[in-house]
């Protein structure tokens, strides 16, 4: 089911989105415009894996 991307994080998610970075092998595929816009403003670009295609993530 696609969802409408989110034009906001509170910190709340930003904290558990995070959290399940550091306890498992969370890769992100193919997040729209708005979602890596927001990874990039509060900074989670640099520490998430974020790949383009999901193939790209099964690659890896």
């Amino acid at each position: 089911m696609q969802r409408p991307a989110p034009s906001s994080c509170r910190p709340s998610g930003r904290a558990w989105l995070l959290a399940i970075h550091h306890r498992t092998d969370l890769r992100i595929a193919a997040p729209s415009t708005a979602v890596s816009r927001l990874f990039s403003i509060v900074g989670a670009d640099t520490i998430l894996r974020i790949y383009p295609t999901v193939q790209t993530v099964l690659a890896a």
